[in-house]
């Protein structure tokens, strides 16, 4: 009866040898980290979240008030604010909507606050304030949400007027602007500036005017 015991005893701590030596020799090695974006690439898709919105509220301030661009821009506004939160896309959206959407910006600004350790504080609260500024713009009227599906864009359009076109426009020029300009900055200047190059290089057609003039008399000097 002991002899049995006993070499049921050996038999399970053999198991619990077995399962150990199968384990990696190094703690970390038990949890797989996050894979993360690069961070400059993290930092261009903040960049072209910001020109989008600097040459939307541009528009937005610039166009007619019955011109037919100005409610198409007003409606890219808000379908693009939602697909850049949540990679829904709305009818009615442009190309630019469908690029917003690609993006992934919600985990790029996670992937950002990860960087920005240990002063992560700073960049936590650009973070929420430029994702609250985006939203603000889908939101602001109660016409759509970021989790239902947005309203058909005919129903934006039957409801928009001045206010809600000047809303969009204030917040996006006045507060996403400025506070991705900021998140942006926050970070080591070799990466700032690598960011962009890059959109100079690859998104050029995305910069807002002023830049891209200015990007074409540094090409001609």
């Amino acid at each position: 009866m002991a002899e049995n015991s006993r070499r049921k005893l050996l038999i399970h701590f053999s198991a619990i040898g077995s399962t150990l030596a199968t384990l990696p020799s190094s703690s970390e090695a038990l949890f797989t980290p996050k894979d993360r974006r690069q961070l400059e690439v993290c930092l261009v898709n903040v960049l072209r979240v910001v020109y989008w919105s600097q040459n939307i509220a541009i528009t937005l301030q610039s166009a007619d008030d019955s011109s037919d661009t100005k409610r198409a821009k007003y409606l890219e506004a808000r379908l693009g604010a939602k697909a850049a939160l949540t990679g829904k896309v709305g009818g009615g959206a442009s190309g630019k909507v469908y690029t917003l959407a690609s993006l992934r910006l919600p985990s790029c600004l996670e992937d950002l606050e990860y960087y920005a350790r240990p002063q992560s504080r700073q960049v936590a609260d650009l973070r929420r304030d430029f994702y609250e500024g985006l939203a603000a713009v889908v939101e602001f009227d109660g016409l759509d949400t970021l989790t239902d599906p947005s309203p058909r864009s005919s129903l934006t359009l039957g409801q928009v007027n001045e206010q809600k076109v000047l809303f969009v426009q204030r917040m996006l020029a006045e507060r996403v602007v400025p506070i991705g300009q900021q998140l942006v900055a926050s970070f080591p200047a070799e990466s700032v500036q690598q960011a962009h190059v890059f959109m100079q290089q690859y998104y050029s057609s995305e910069l807002p005017l002023a830049q891209k003039r200015d990007g074409e008399e540094l090409a001609t000097a």
